[in-house]
């Protein structure tokens, strides 16, 4: 069959190469010397640790060191948030997250999910070099420095500033043809990083969803990647008893929503800070779980749900407030920053430390605002000589 190809299905480098190796350095705000020394050591310059899968499995996490992360925002600045990436690629592309990609499947007939197995430790560094040279059209040496400063122990890290935007790109010369063949035959495509998804307004005979899971499963197989078959699922609207999901929510009524075990949870969640609260709103158990129960209120409010706005209320009245202990070490911790020399105001470090003690201030002023309130204004003295974004960007 011919496919017309669509040209909006494929993504764009809409800046310029950088020819010289001095001109990188420049752009990303370090020597040359500095450059090739990290790009050199770079798979050394992370922090690895664990976190749990829904699974009950283990992720492997990267997060990139400062001096690594500063770049790799800077890369992120200069080049990759100058590419046009197809409306069929969400994650790790500002407006386009897990909520975007399930309205892209609101009203669907039919939903073809599946997911690519370990998908971060096989994109290859090859792979990350071909995305430089051949796609963002650096020259050899600059794509050779930008691959090592994106990779770790030639991998891309799960965790690594720049990795989202490489993951969008691993198929960027065989994944727009795909797409664009599938929307011919009346089939919308979507892939949330390692999450692909598959809709039709229609029913779709078992033939024909044997032959699209084939087709997606050659464009994996060409790059070293296959199907996690236990997490291949089809589900259709006509049949209510199979939950229809797009990236955890559930779509059976159109519009993506919380499932409704996930409701129950939190709801018991925030039964349980309510009486929490009444035993004692200054113990640092109670703080962490007023958080993290006010952040999965907020995935309810996210996807309009009507029970969001009693539970926010409730959550307001409750607010976790500091210990005698924790205002002293507030008192404390304003105390030495003041002392900051100027000259030593602008380091992203500074300025994320200036910003913790605001934060804590802020929890103080719950219980203590004239405390609260002398406390802002001796920061005021101290304050960063350059915003968070000068810092990373130059």
């Amino acid at each position: 069959m011919s496919v017309i190809f669509n040209s909006c299905m494929k993504a764009k480098f809409l800046g310029t190469p950088i020819a010289r190796v001095e001109s990188l350095a420049r752009t990303l705000g370090v020597s040359i010397h500095d450059l090739r020394t990290i790009a050199g050591a770079a798979s050394s310059r992370y922090n690895d640790f664990q976190i749990d899968k829904k699974d009950g499995g283990k992720r492997d996490v990267s997060s990139p060191r400062i001096e690594l992360k500063l770049i790799q925002k800077r890369i992120n600045r200069e080049i990759f948030e100058k590419v046009y990436f197809p409306s069929y690629l969400n994650g790790g592309i500002k407006g386009r997250d897990y909520v975007k990609n399930a309205y892209e499947h609101g009203n669907s007939e039919t939903i073809i999910s599946l997911d690519i197995e370990n998908f971060y430790p096989k994109v290859s560094r090859i792979s990350i070099l071909n995305i430089f040279k051949n796609f963002l059209k650096q020259p050899e040496e600059i794509a050779e420095i930008l691959t090592n400063l994106c990779t770790k122990d030639n991998k891309l890290p799960q965790g690594g500033c720049a990795s989202s935007y490489l993951a969008n790109l691993v198929f960027f010369d065989i994944e727009p043809r795909l797409v664009s063949r599938l929307q011919e035959e009346g089939f919308t495509y979507t892939r949330l990083i390692d999450d692909i998804t598959i809709y039709s307004k229609n029913l779709i005979s078992k033939k024909k969803i044997s032959d699209l899971i084939e087709s997606i499963t050659k464009m994996l197989k060409s790059r070293g990647f296959k199907l996690k078959q236990k997490k291949t699922r089809c589900t259709s609207a006509s049949n209510p008893e199979k939950l229809m999901e797009v990236t955890g929510l559930w779509l059976n009524r159109g519009a993506p929503r919380v499932r409704r075990n996930e409701r129950a949870e939190i709801r018991k969640e925030v039964r349980e800070c309510l009486i929490s609260a009444e035993l004692n709103k200054t113990d640092k158990e109670y703080h962490d779980l007023h958080q993290k129960v006010s952040g999965r209120v907020a995935k309810l409010s996210q996807l309009n749900h009507c029970q969001a706005e009693r539970f926010r209320k409730e959550l307001r009245e409750i607010l976790p407030i500091y210990s005698d202990a924790d205002i002293r070490k507030t008192r404390r911790l304003v105390a030495k920053i003041i002392k900051t020399p100027r000259t030593t105001r602008s380091s992203l470090g500074y300025i994320k430390k200036y910003h913790q003690i605001v934060y804590r201030i802020n929890i103080l002023a719950r219980s203590n605002k004239s405390i609260a309130r002398s406390l802002r204004e001796k920061m005021k003295i101290c304050a960063p000589t350059i915003t968070k974004e000068n810092s990373i960007h130059g």
